[in-house]
């Protein structure tokens, strides 16, 4: 009567191998006027700088199941840390990420609830969330989110020819 549920995952990439300059100088140059009036731009050869990323999370959920129903919850987790590469202005500062998330989940059903109501479920979720931009190692922008997120679905016995849900 028992569902259970466990994951979980390690990322760790290094800086992305390319086959030649990182930047095409004279596209950038063209496409942003700042870019132009630089007479030297940061690049690199065979990778893009700063674009090494981290990442780490699971999931863990248990429910009941039985002949009248279910009843479940689970919690989500999630960080990640990653580098936007440089356009290659000199001096520009190194930008990282790093990135928060946890969720929780509950929902549940129950056959035959009352009289006119063939099931009803049930779900509602909280999610936690913060992401920090990192110019070198000062904390910069910060945004966070709280979210709470619910539906209750009834589904009516038919009603003549209608069959359907609140």
């Amino acid at each position: 009567d028992v569902a259970y549920h466990l994951d979980g995952f390690y990322r760790n990439s290094g800086n992305a191998i390319i086959g030649g300059p990182a930047i095409d100088e004279s596209a950038a140059r063209e496409y942003d006027p700042a870019l132009a009036a630089e007479p030297y731009l940061q690049n690199t050869y065979g990778y893009i700088a700063n674009s090494n990323a981290r990442a780490q999370g699971g999931t863990a959920g248990m429910s009941w199941v039985g002949d009248p129903g279910y009843a479940g919850a689970a919690v989500n987790y999630l960080e990640n840390h990653y580098g936007i590469p440089p356009i290659g202005i000199p001096g520009e500062p190194n930008v990282r990420i790093g990135l928060w998330q946890t969720k929780y989940d509950f929902r549940g059903g129950i056959d035959k609830p009352f009289e006119f109501a063939e099931r009803l479920n049930v779900k509602f979720g909280y999610t936690d969330y913060k992401h920090i931009e990192y110019e070198d190692s000062e904390t910069g922008t910060t945004w966070t989110n709280d979210t709470y997120e619910g539906r209750i679905e009834l589904q009516h016995e038919p009603l003549g020819p209608f069959k359907g849900q609140w």
